[in-house]
């Protein structure tokens, strides 16, 4: 009769178990979704940066890029 007793689980722990799984689902799920706009977004990104330097090179053939020196010089000027 004592082995009996030992067979017996508690229902409530398969219960909390499986709120548990659903909240964990559930977690997925949203990761998931915004995994997937993010990589949407970065395909997005890439087009544009693509077409920027794609332009920049475009602009480039077509005008005189001049350098700016960052420092100043006074006896340049002179």
């Amino acid at each position: 009769m004592a082995s009996a007793s030992f067979g017996m689980i508690n229902p409530a722990v398969f219960e909390h178990l499986q709120i548990k799984i659903d909240e964990d689902a559930k977690v997925r799920e949203e990761l998931r979704n915004k995994l997937q706009d993010l990589e949407k977004q970065g395909e997005c990104l890439s087009k544009h940066l693509r077409t920027l330097v794609v332009d920049l090179g475009s602009f480039r053939e077509n005008h005189t890029v001049y350098s700016v020196s960052s420092t100043f010089d006074p006896q340049r000027t002179a």
